[in-house]
C-alpha cells in the first residue's frame, strides 16, 4: 500500500485503485443499515417465489437484492419501508459524494445488498467493469459489510495498485470473468483488511479482488455494494456498441462453420 492511510480517501482511491475509510457510517447510521437489510430479506424470503425480473433472479440465484428493482418493490407493497430505505439511500450517497466528489451518482442497476452463506459462494478473482458489467468509464464500489469481516467471517483480498494494469487490458466478455491466481500474483501482491460494521471498503471498478478464502459451511456473511458512477460519454458508448456488434459478428463466423 503505497498511499499513507493518513491520505485523503479520494486520493488513496485515484492513487491505489482502493480506500479504506473507518466509521464511515456511525452507530446510529449502521443501526438503521442491519435493521433494513434484515426486514427486506424477510420480506424476500416470504414473496420468494414471486419475485419477476432482476430482483427475483438475483435473489435466487446470488442471494442478492438489487437495488433499482427493489426500490420499486419497496415503493409499491411497502412505502414505510422504502421511506426508510431511501433514508439510508441518501446517506451513504451524501458521505459518499463529501468524500470523493459532487459529481458521483449512485448505479443502482449495479448496487446490491448481498447475503451468502457457506464455503461454495466465493467468488474467484475479478474486476467489477467486467464482472458485474458496471458499463460505465468510471465507476468504484463502496463496500460495507454488515458484520466483522477478516477473521472468521470473509472479506475481501484485494491487489493494490492493480487497477493500472486492468485498464489497460481487454475486458472479459464470456461467461466466467474471472482471473487466476498466476494471473493476479504477475500483478502484485493481495491485502486482506480486517473492516468491521461501518468500516467501508472503496475500491475502483478496475481493481482486482476477491472473497477471502475463509469460513465454514454454516457461515453467513452480509454486506451492502454501493457502486457509483460519473455518467456517460458519447466515446464510452460508441466503444463499447462497436465492442458488441465485433463480439455478435465474431460469434456468428464461429456458428455458421
Amino acid at each position: 500500500m503505497a498511499v499513507l492511510p493518513t491520505a485523503a480517501p479520494a486520493e488513496q482511491l485515484a492513487a491505489e485503485g482502493t480506500a479504506i475509510i473507518r466509521g464511515f457510517l456511525d452507530d446510529r447510521e449502521m443501526t438503521k443499515l442491519t435493521a433494513l437489510v434484515g426486514e427486506v430479506y424477510d420480506l424476500l424470503g416470504i414473496h420468494a417465489d414471486f419475485l419477476e425480473g432482476e430482483l427475483g433472479q438475483n435473489f435466487s440465484i446470488a442471494g442478492g437484492a438489487q437495488l433499482k428493482p427493489l426500490a420499486a418493490f419497496l415503493a409499491a407493497y411497502y412505502p414505510q419501508l422504502h421511506t426508510q430505505y431511501a433514508e439510508v439511500e441518501n446517506t451513504v450517497c451524501a458521505k459518499t459524494r463529501r468524500l470523493f466528489g459532487g459529481r458521483w451518482r449512485l448505479h443502482t442497476h449495479r448496487s446490491y445488498m448481498r447475503r451468502i452463506a457457506g464455503t461454495t459462494v466465493q467468488v474467484p478473482w475479478h474486476i467489477d467493469a467486467d464482472a458485474a458489467n458496471t458499463w460505465r468509464p468510471n465507476c468504484f464500489n463502496v463496500w460495507l459489510p454488515l458484520d466483522p469481516v477478516g477473521r472468521d467471517r470473509p472479506s475481501l483480498d484485494v491487489v493494490f495498485g492493480s487497477q493500472r494494469t486492468m485498464r489497460r487490458l481487454p475486458l472479459l466478455v464470456d461467461a466466467a470473468r474471472y482471473r487466476d491466481d498466476e494471473f493476479v500474483a504477475a500483478i502484485g501482491s493481495s491485502f486482506t483488511p480486517e473492516l468491521n460494521p461501518g468500516d467501508a471498503l472503496v475500491f475502483d471498478q478496475f481493481t482486482l479482488h476477491r472473497t477471502q478464502c475463509v469460513a465454514s459451511p454454516a457461515t453467513v456473511r452480509i454486506s451492502c455494494e454501493f457502486r457509483f458512477h460519473d455518467g456517460l460519454t458519447a466515446s464510452f458508448v460508441v466503444r463499447k456498441v462497436a465492442t458488441a456488434v465485433a463480439r455478435r459478428a465474431r460469434e456468428l463466423v464461429r456458428t455458421s462453420h
